[in-house]
């Protein structure tokens, strides 16, 4: 599973306007989450970050370096997401840096 969402909360400026309590926080991006066995999930950046969108009528970075790689025939996709993770943080100055979570049990 591919998830390129700028992991923002759209809710933030209301949920700090309420009063605070214990059970309720607002932080940066969004909490991490895990996969099952034999599935990976790659993020546009990591937990707690935000991601850049593409400029109008472009993809975004963590699509176009996905694309890119996903045309590469016979590369494993955790090489694959490495390189993801390379061009992205390249071309936005170390501002983003791709994420994910695996639980694969064999090569893809």
């Amino acid at each position: 599973m591919f998830l390129d969402a700028c992991r923002d909360n759209p809710f933030a400026s209301k949920i700090r306007s309420i009063p605070p309590t214990r059970s309720l926080s607002v932080q940066q991006g969004l909490a991490e989450m895990k996969s099952g066995e034999g599935t990976l999930i790659a993020f546009a950046t990591g937990p707690g970050q935000t991601a850049l969108d593409g400029e109008v009528g472009t993809n975004s970075p963590f699509t176009r370096g996905a694309d890119g790689q996903h045309r590469a025939p016979g590369v494993e996709i955790q090489q694959a997401m490495t390189q993801v993770r390379a061009q992205v943080n390249e071309e936005t100055n170390k501002n983003q840096l791709p994420w994910g979570h695996t639980n694969l049990i064999g090569s893809v």
